[in-house]
């Protein structure tokens, strides 16, 4: 079976293999070609389902599933095919024994490989003042119009008139150590 899906085997390929192993009452094992993992696993629910025995054999990307029937094995039904293939769809199982052809593949694989971080949030140091380099609010600001309407007008202190209140907001600073704080 290795010679004839040699890139790789379909759900429909799986299907017409799987029909064929079931419908011949002489064959108890169906090897099918090597997979990775998760193709493997895909296969095994299938035969699960069946009742039919499952394992892999070999190695690494040679590694491949194996099928074996039991007494209990259910008989071949395309409705119950169906039914499984739904819950394990997947499209295409790719063959791990095999190297991709074009080089964009490999590029692909390189560059999920590669790590490193989103680069996260700007860092503040100790003592940075917060908002620093901050616009001023804009006039269409809802909070900055409703200032406006009781008689708020840029450059006036924010309180009480005549108590002289704050002409400069008051500054938060960035604290990361644990010392200092009580």
């Amino acid at each position: 079976m290795n010679q004839r899906y040699t890139e790789g085997i379909t759900m429909a390929q799986v299907r017409i293999e799987l029909q064929d192993f079931l419908e011949q009452e002489d064959h108890t094992t169906k090897a099918f070609p090597p997979m990775q993992k998760n193709d493997r696993k895909v296969l095994h629910e299938i035969a699960n389902h069946f009742n039919l025995k499952s394992k892999s054999v070999g190695s690494g990307k040679n590694r491949a599933p194996v099928l074996i029937k039991t007494s209990r094995t259910v008989e071949w039904s395309e409705q119950h095919f169906h039914r499984v293939s739904s819950f394990v769809s997947r499209g295409y199982l790719k063959n791990s024994s095999k190297k991709p052809k074009s080089t964009m593949a490999g590029e692909i694989r390189r560059t999920r490989q590669m790590g490193g971080g989103g680069g996260g949030a700007a860092a503040y140091r100790n003592g940075d003042v917060v908002g620093h380099n901050a616009s001023e609010i804009p006039a269409s600001n809802f909070g900055r119009k409703l200032m406006e309407k009781m008689g708020w007008a840029a450059g006036m202190s924010l309180g009480k008139e005549g108590s002289g209140g704050l002409l400069v907001p008051v500054q938060a600073t960035v604290k990361s150590g644990k010392a200092g704080l009580g």
